[in-house]
């Protein structure tokens, strides 16, 4: 039998869908989980520049929050990436997150005794129907919107009507959004010259490097999910904190690198070329993102 190359446990380049494999932040989820589950359901805007973990963030709260939260069988809790082709008009929207606030509801442990939610589910007043029914049945719906600008890029079926509507649903307690965005929403509220009360949500909570602590426990992870022996001898994953620094993706980037050269008999200069031929890219990325910011 041929013999199988051992997986590489890190990644990079999309948001981290592998519960074991996600490290850190758990401070800003401590300060997610206590607007969750306070007498009042507060919404967060989770903001920061791209490639610093906001997707992987709000799509592991989702993942585990009733390990997370007490009492979580009275939480409906769904996530939505706003680059979705199906999420580009009003209708489309409504449908997505109707459909996954609908398949929350259907693993729901106490799913035989709630409410259905509506389907179809394609304009406003529906959808707040569907909050409200869910509301009264004793369940909190929350909501991680992710890549939040996605929808500024279509004014006419996201307008002040659409942003009001969320806002009165949060305001009523049927409904907690998670946003997750690389400017906080008053930016965009001033952007878009909305009047809308929907820009001034809830709390902002910024999104930075990891810590010391947290990034050594990312380069210390063990090939297999449950294992106690770390993919990267303690020399290499000194190398990829010198590289990676505390930045998630390109921490992440430079322990990849690293293994792929520990399982490929690859020396130190490759593995440095390597990096630095990615790592280019992405700071390429973020000179332009800058820009963006710096003009928009």
């Amino acid at each position: 039998m041929a013999n199988t190359a051992p997986t590489n446990p890190f990644f990079y380049g999309g948001r981290i869908v592998d519960p074991p494999r996600f490290v850190g932040r758990t401070q800003e989820i401590r300060f997610i989980i206590q607007r969750m589950s306070g007498a009042q359901m507060t919404s967060v805007g989770v903001v920061g520049p791209p490639r610093i973990g906001k997707s992987s963030l709000l799509y592991h709260l989702y993942q585990t929050y009733p390990e997370r939260v007490q009492a979580s069988q009275w939480f409906l809790v769904s996530y939505v990436s706003l680059q979705d082709a199906r999420v580009r008009n009003l209708a489309g929207f409504l449908q997505t997150v109707g459909n996954a606030l609908a398949t929350a509801r259907r693993w729901h442990p106490k799913a035989a005794l709630l409410p259905a939610w509506p389907t179809p589910c394609r304009d406003l007043p529906t959808f707040r129907q569907g909050l409200q029914t869910m509301a009264e049945a004793g369940l909190r719906c929350v909501l991680c919107l992710d890549e939040f600008e996605a929808l500024l890029d279509a004014p006419t079926e996201f307008d002040d009507h659409f942003f009001d509507a969320l806002r009165a649903a949060v305001d009523d307690q049927v409904l907690m959004l998670i946003i997750a965005s690389a400017r906080p929403l008053s930016f965009y509220g001033s952007r878009v010259r909305s009047v809308s009360r929907f820009f001034n949500l809830g709390n902002t909570r910024y999104l930075e490097e990891l810590s010391e602590d947290e990034a050594r426990e990312l380069v210390r992870l063990p090939i297999d999910v449950g294992g106690s022996v770390p993919a990267l001898g303690v020399g290499d994953q000194a190398l990829a904190l010198r590289l990676g620094g505390r930045h998630p993706y390109l921490l992440q980037m430079a322990a990849y690198t690293v293994f792929e050269a520990q399982v490929s008999g690859q020396d130190e200069t490759w593995i440095r070329a390597q990096f630095e031929r990615a790592a280019g890219d992405y700071r390429g990325v973020r000179v332009r993102v800058r820009q963006w910011l710096a003009h928009s």
